[in-house]
């Protein structure tokens, strides 16, 4: 480790020493006297010294607040309130960073850029620009010197993590693994690139309820992203004129605004990026949804987003569609494919109380005479992430970002409209949007871990062969038991096999054939029997 470096690591070191021992002295002291501290000061706390830490801790206070796994959902709570708002750089090291970043002087590229930014945040500002060709864009410019500092703390992070799990502090919970996964989870925010990517696969998937700026490629480096301007006003701005000024007031920003079809929109662009394309937006807050003067939705920032495999897709899907059907066990075993429990897991006692709570909100949910604000998803979602930390069971980070952008859909719909039903869209979407089962076959098949599958079946027959080879010597019953054990492995990677093939020329013949997509599960079910029978039939000759 270079000098510098080592003189970096100190210096933030003894920063956080100082801010944290200023802050935290009154409960560490009480905790020693045994006297409770309660989850909301706990909280409370931890964000004020999130804050007073800058960038990384903003960042991890972030990410903490959606990890309901492993922290109270009262202070997952509190840190959702960070305040990730900083005073700009000055304007004349705003151009020298935009000069940095392009390898040239700004003004060579920007005929002009405003001083006032659109927003300024720890990692980055946006300041609306033109461009000497003429396009008008939203600059985003990453500030100087963010990119070493999350360095040296993230040092600093995982000496501390590796020291509080070799002395068990958190009871066998891996501070070390979740500070790996906060790394991971913030560097690729940090790389404007990396979002830009994001922003052009969400727009090539988008449905027609929410749109995505349009991203400018050569003005895209690793602390630099131009997109397009969008004209228009937010979506909190909208719901804090309609809260204090009533329907004239709302009129008088966006005439003629239904913000009830605004949270049907949000929703239903929502829930195709999450069920759909499987690539979402992870905080779709107010702050972040444009309302253009038409009344269409533009959703921005894509530097916290989630991504779910086929699979994963099928699975949270399943866990939903069988909730709302109310088949409880269906939805249970759904969700457990999800779940990683602790060796401090009771996993029975889980089972019980889990069942019990879907059955409470499959039950509230289905009463149309319940309120819709005790009906919505958001409480629910909560008492779920609740019982998980008490069971120390983890869940995957995109599935955590699943539940985050779930929750604040929720908050987000409750606040323009008490009565808008967000359980009623899901069952709408699941009814009418969400693929048949031509499409999901076909999107599972297309996952990298079904092509590893069938990847290996040549692999498998090569060993076989080379086994076959090897026991030419062994007594004729023991190569009849070996036969029959490997032409039972051929059976099997064959019924595979066909069953694949077979499932996706019946699903392409049914989709050009405009038949009820309902017959493929079922022609395939006929099939396994067939094969089964004819298995059977053999094993008995």
């Amino acid at each position: 480790m270079t000098a510098p470096r080592v003189i970096r690591d100190v210096a933030r070191l003894l920063v956080l020493s100082a801010i944290v021992a200023r802050r935290w002295s009154g409960p560490a002291l009480r905790r020693l006297l045994r006297r409770p501290v309660p989850a909301t000061e706990v909280g409370r706390r931890l964000r004020e010294t999130c804050e007073a830490l800058g960038i990384t801790y903003v960042k991890l206070g972030q990410y903490l607040a959606a990890r309901f796994d492993l922290l109270p959902m009262a202070v997952a709570r509190e840190l959702g309130r960070l305040f990730d708002s900083v005073e700009p750089m000055p304007y004349d090291e705003l151009l020298r960073q935009i000069g940095r970043e392009l390898g040239r002087p700004a003004e060579t590229v920007f005929a002009s850029v405003e001083r006032v930014p659109l927003g300024s945040a720890s990692v980055a500002q946006v300041h609306r620009a033109r461009t000497r060709d003429g396009r008008d864009l939203a600059v985003k410019v990453r500030r100087p010197g963010v990119q070493e500092r999350f360095d040296s703390d993230m040092r600093n992070l995982s000496r501390l993590a590796r020291i509080v799990d070799a002395l068990g502090v958190l009871h066998g919970v891996p501070l070390a693994d979740a500070a790996r996964e906060f790394e991971t989870f913030t560097r690729r925010e940090l790389d404007f690139r990396l979002e830009a990517a994001t922003m052009d696969t969400a727009a090539r998937e988008t449905s027609a309820h929410l749109e995505i700026p349009a991203v400018h490629a050569d003005l895209v480096t690793p602390g630099l992203l131009a997109m397009a301007y969008v004209e228009g006003v937010t979506l909190a701005r909208a719901i804090e004129v309609w809260e204090s000024g009533g329907r004239a007031a709302l009129d008088s920003l966006v005439s003629g605004l239904d913000l009830a079809r605004v949270n049907e929109d949000l929703t239903l662009g929502t829930l195709h990026q999450i069920f759909v394309t499987g690539h979402f937006q992870a905080d779709p807050h107010p702050g972040n949804v444009i309302i253009r003067p038409d009344g269409r939705l533009v959703l921005v920032d894509f530097g916290i987003y989630g991504r779910l495999s086929p699979g994963r897709v099928e699975t949270l899907s399943s866990y939903v569609e069988n909730l709302v059907l109310g088949n409880i066990d269906a939805a249970y075993r759904s969700y457990l494919r999800l779940l990683t429990p602790s060796a401090a897991t009771d996993t029975r006692a889980f089972e019980r109380e889990f069942k019990a709570l879907l059955w409470k909100y499959y039950i509230v949910s289905s009463n149309p005479d319940v309120p819709l604000v005790e009906r919505h998803l958001g409480s629910f979602a909560d008492r779920i992430l609740s019982l998980l930390y008490r069971y120390r069971i983890q869940l995957e980070i995109n599935t955590l970002l699943f539940w985050r952008a779930l929750i604040v859909l929720d908050s987000t719909s409750l606040r323009p409209s008490q009565h808008f039903d967000l359980q009623g869209t899901m069952r709408t979407f699941f009814e009418q949007v969400r693929p048949g089962a031509v499409e999901r076959v076909l999107a599972i098949v297309g996952d990298p871990a079904w092509h590893a599958s069938v990847a290996a079946l040549p692999q498998l027959s090569a060993r076989a062969h080379r086994r076959a080879l090897a026991i030419q010597a062994t007594p004729l019953a023991a190569r009849t038991t070996e036969r029959a054990r490997e032409r039972t492995v051929e059976d099997s990677w064959l019924t595979f096999a066909m069953l694949s093939a077979g499932t996706l020329a019946l699903a392409s013949a049914t989709a050009r054939a405009g038949l009820d997509p309902s017959l493929v599960p079922v022609a395939v079910a006929v099939a396994v029997i067939v094969i089964s029978a004819t298995r059977l039939s053999r094993r008995r000759a």
